[in-house]
């Protein structure tokens, strides 16, 4: 089996357990990891205990503005040391997070005959096509072995802005599935749950105010919210101002052990996904749809970037234009009024993520196609 080397901008970021999984389960023996920096223990979300290389020294800064340093301010990329690495650990293929953070490797990749695939996920095939500089650059990028998107709406838009000759492979971030359908307890009380950071792309009020909607003409229904970010004051506000602290929680930031056992007593998944209009940023496919898909969920969310790819409208969940609040609120209250219904479309999403979305349905494939088996 050929030796893997990840490399991302950070080490422990609490929301990129995607990376996580790349690192510890993708080549569990045969892996080792590059990165900038470590994010601070006090907020690390996970670490790793494979050969690592971190190019820069951590610092006290706040996680999300190290996020920012490490991806927006084009560090230099020491070719000689990251090439002593390679050779040091038989590295023989990079798997690179983001494509802004993969075309840094490009030349330190070509020096020592290692494999690059780049593997794209939202910000950097959004905001970034924005600016005509990461658009140079990114054409670039068609000489390295191959470019990984989560859907295919990613893959159009490398396509269009001039991206010709190297492969692009559709493979969706996996989610954990249970191995067995298990059907929700019909209580008085409907939890809807929404899982992500409070941030402009994935419009945490509309949500809440979907929610509020629905709770008019569904008194039992109670909303929890699991994220932090820029707008949960605002949103912490907007639930004190209108007397919704009873029936909606926000539970802040939370790692995997919380959010988990949260989807298996859920009864219905909502997000409200858009394009961000501050800076553009869109999602890829978001992987908490797919967890709640893979915890047998029926979601609401909207016809935004990769989310119609995963969630099949009528059957699986119930999808509304970008900024539709009053759609949303109304597919809240049918689910919510409908126990069969809820059954019904969260059993044939959990098919379909076992099928499609799955952890174990990306690791045999990222395996494949990296040459790891």
């Amino acid at each position: 089996m050929k030796q893997l080397c990840v490399i991302c901008p950070l080490i422990g970021q609490r929301s990129e357990t995607f990376i996580r999984r790349h690192v510890v389960e993708l080549a569990p023996g045969k892996v080792t990891a590059i990165a900038l920096r470590r994010v601070p223990e006090e907020q690390r979300g996970w670490d790793v205990d494979c050969p690592t290389l971190l190019l820069e020294p951590i610092h006290s800064k706040p996680v999300r503005a190290i996020a920012r340093a490490a991806r927006s301010l084009a560090p230099i990329i020491d070719t000689a040391r990251i090439g002593t690495f390679f050779r040091q650990h038989g590295v023989q293929v990079v798997l690179g997070e983001y494509l802004d953070f993969s075309w840094r490797f490009m030349n330190a990749c070509d020096k020592a005959g290692v494999r690059l695939f780049a593997h794209a996920h939202g910000y950097d095939i959004s905001t970034r096509l924005n600016s005509a500089k990461w658009v140079k650059r990114y054409q670039d990028l068609d000489r390295v072995t191959g470019i990984i998107t989560v859907a295919e709406e990613g893959k159009r838009r490398l396509r269009e802005i001039g991206l010709s000759k190297v492969p692009i492979h559709v493979i969706p971030c996996g989610a954990v599935q249970p191995t067995e359908f298990h059907p929700r307890s019909q209580g008085e009380t409907v939890v809807v749950v929404a899982v992500g950071r409070f941030v402009p792309k994935k419009a945490p009020l509309n949500t809440i105010r979907a929610f509020e909607i629905a709770h008019r003409g569904n008194p039992s229904l109670r909303l929890e919210m699991v994220g932090d970010g820029p707008l949960f004051e605002e949103a912490r506000e907007y639930v004190r101002e209108k007397g919704l602290g009873g029936v909606v929680l926000l539970h802040g930031a939370k790692g995997p052990d919380f959010v988990m056992p949260l989807l298996s007593r859920a009864h219905i998944y909502a997000q409200h996904s858009l394009v961000s209009p501050v800076d553009g940023d869109r999602e890829g496919l978001p992987v908490a749809v797919l967890e709640a898909m893979g915890a047998g969920l029926p979601v609401v969310s909207t016809r935004h970037a990769g989310i119609p790819e995963a969630v099949v409208e009528g059957e699986t969940g119930l999808l509304v234009d970008e900024g539709d609040v009053e759609g949303m609120g109304q597919a809240m209250s049918r689910l919510a009024s409908d126990a069969p219904l809820r059954e019904e479309m969260g059993r044939a999403g959990w098919k379909r993520g076992g099928e499609r979305f799955s952890w174990d349905y990306e690791r045999s494939t990222l395996r494949k196609l990296l040459g790891l088996d």
